[in-house]
């Protein structure tokens, strides 16, 4: 019955052995590498050909300098056609928003927002209540400490179960550790990263050296990641933990493995050289600037490298590339580039950026490549200010439905309340399409827009939803909207999937309403559901509940009594309620990384993401 049961909860949670974790990556990611082909731009212009206006706007400077010339190659997509599918709805087999995202392609929203939940949960601000920093928040009484108690009680622990006979546990203890910024986890972790008997380990001990940033790893992984010898992902993450770390000593370790400005560049093997790109966006070193900008200049390179290169650039802040993304937006005919200069222009221009804006705009509204319009209109979302957001209102009102997630997600980056009606009037219209309501419950979160509070409690009473209730929550959360903690009970009353009711307790938690933390322990304590008791402990850890620490100290110390499953998953949770970085590690390799890109050693990362 054990092993019926275990083999359930793997199926329906994603929490597999690891070699079926690997397996399970490749076949989400293979999917990714699906994208329409590109077209050819002239750059935006009026229809007599004049360019658009490049004056510096002030606050509520209109951007748009007349109808923008659509590609000169390929139809744009400007609407939604006759035949187009509708957006997609998530299926109800696959696991909570809490947990992880739906089952799928990489291009949908749903990916993105899991990605980058843990970051947005974490942001905070004088207009808003929400807080998940654990060292903010008062501890209540019962058997759990502070969260500094508990570091000093959990730490032995986390590193105790790095030598534990359950690959799973070590995984999850080696992530742990580091996200805790453990004192002298350093050790444990290469003597895994060698010698664990599991490759997979070994490859998760590898990635946790980098969110360890200790310059001691530097001389092991510099001498994995240049050995010809070894196995091409231990020498791949090894590159992008070097990157991770982020010290001088460090990048300084990177380049003299591999210069990415080198005319031999292009003989370094894809995965390797892409890693190591990816890891000198992730330093944020001045250093790191140079040999990038080469590398994503160097058309010997295949383009996914080259997208990866000028990514980094964005994340670097190199401002002068910004006219070396505009060209590739403008004449590059390969998607995966466009979608990348779209995300690297989107890191490095501001409102005052009219040419940048305006060509983002561009890509916004008329490129043949979904992706490339998906992610210009996220970079547009960053660039904060009343004309960009008036641009995306506009965008929005002319949306097919399978743009208007992005859009509506853009809008609510601006975090301009302005922006709310629009989003409030789609919510209400579009009330068939339930993937699109989950994403303006975002968008109408992210805004804090309290005049659809009522909107959003409605839709936690539709019983025939399964997902659309969920992200209500989270938006309602995300609003602070502390006077709905009642509707959220009252659904999680009703809840029955272990899946739902993850997501609703962990709204309620994110409002500082007891009775959400209380329900996913209980969920935790259930012996006789790995799945709910597993999905209990996944929540906690992404809520940050440290008032909990003690109960999933507990589930952690009976290797006899619970599964290992889910006492890694306890781990998992206990090394995300102690991490106090402002921007989670692993969230930090992601976030500014182009989704599309089938790298090999972001597959890994976004599989420690979802299920570590």
């Amino acid at each position: 019955m054990f092993r019926l049961r275990a083999r359930t909860f793997c199926l329906r949670t994603g929490m597999f052995p690891l070699k079926a974790l690997a397996a399970a990556a490749v076949l989400i990611f293979v999917a990714d590498q699906a994208s329409a082909h590109g077209g050819y731009y002239q750059g935006p212009k009026t229809p007599d050909g004049i360019p658009l206006p490049t004056h510096t706007p002030g606050t509520g400077v209109p951007l748009d300098g007349g109808p923008i010339t659509p590609p000169t190659s390929g139809p744009a997509v400007t609407g939604r056609k006759r035949d187009e599918p509708p957006a997609i709805t998530p299926s109800t087999t696959s696991l909570p928003p809490a947990v992880t995202d739906p089952p799928l392609l990489g291009s949908a929203w749903e990916h993105w927002w899991a990605i980058h939940r843990e970051a947005l949960l974490r942001r905070t601000d004088d207009r808003s209540p929400l807080d998940i920093t654990p060292s903010r928040r008062a501890p209540e009484g019962g058997d759990d400490a502070p969260v500094q108690e508990l570091r000093e009680r959990a730490v032995p622990v986390l590193l105790g179960a790095l030598t534990e006979s359950s690959p799973d546990v070590r995984a999850s203890a080696a992530l742990a550790v580091a996200r805790a910024s453990a004192a002298g986890a350093v050790t444990g972790l290469l003597k895994m990263a060698a010698k664990d008997e599991s490759a997979d380990v070994q490859h998760v001990a590898i990635i946790a050296l980098g969110v360890l940033g200790d310059d001691a790893a530097v001389p092991y992984l510099m001498t994995v990641a240049r050995d010809l010898e070894e196995a091409p992902r231990r020498r791949s993450l090894s590159a992008l933990a070097l990157g991770m770390i982020g010290t001088p000593d460090s990048v300084d370790a990177l380049l003299l493995v591999v210069d990415p400005s080198s005319p031999k560049a292009h003989r370094e093997p894809t995965a390797f050289l892409g890693a190591a790109l990816v890891g000198l966006g992730v330093s944020g070193r001045p250093e790191a600037v140079e040999p990038v900008r080469v590398a994503a200049q160097n058309l010997k390179l295949r383009s996914q490298v080259r997208a990866l290169a000028l990514d980094a650039l964005g994340r670097l802040g190199d401002r002068e590339s910004r006219d070396l993304m505009v060209q590739l937006l403008m004449k590059s005919q390969e998607p995966v580039v466009r979608q990348s200069a779209a995300l690297g222009l989107g890191g490095l221009a501001t409102i005052e950026d009219v040419r940048e804006v305006n060509i983002l705009l561009h890509v916004a509204r008329n490129d043949r490549d979904q992706g490339a319009q998906s992610l210009a209109t996220l970079a547009l979302g960053e660039i904060r200010g009343k004309a960009v957001r008036e641009q995306l209102v506009k965008l929005f009102a002319h949306a097919s439905d399978n743009d208007k997630p992005y859009r509506a997600l853009a809008i609510g980056l601006q975090e301009d309340g302005a922006g709310a009606p629009t989003i409030r009037a789609a919510f209400e219209a579009d009330g068939h399409e339930e993937s699109l309501r989950g994403a303006y419950s975002l968008a109408l979160g992210l805004l804090r827009d309290g005049d659809a509070e009522g909107l959003l409690v409605e839709e936690l009473g539709r019983r025939e939803r399964f997902w659309s209730p969920s992200y209500a929550a989270f938006g309602l959360a995300l609003m602070g909207a502390t006077g709905s903690g009642d509707a959220i009970a009252a659904r999680l009353a009703k809840a029955t999937d272990a899946r739902q009711q993850s997501s609703l307790a962990a709204a309620l938690s994110l409002l500082g309403d007891p009775r959400g933390e209380q329900h996913l322990r209980a969920m935790l304590a259930r012996k006789d559901s790995i799945f709910e008791s597993a999905t209990g402990a996944m929540a906690l850890g992404l809520v940050r509940a440290e008032r909990s620490g003690g109960a999933l100290l507990d589930v952690v110390a009976q290797p006899g009594e619970r599964p290992d499953v889910v006492r890694a998953a306890a781990i998992s949770a206990l090394g995300r309620l102690l991490d106090e970085r402002d921007e989670p590690a692993l969230v930090k390799v992601l976030t500014y990384q182009n989704h599309h890109v089938p790298l090999d050693a972001l597959r890994v990362v976004r599989t420690l993401l979802e299920n570590r």
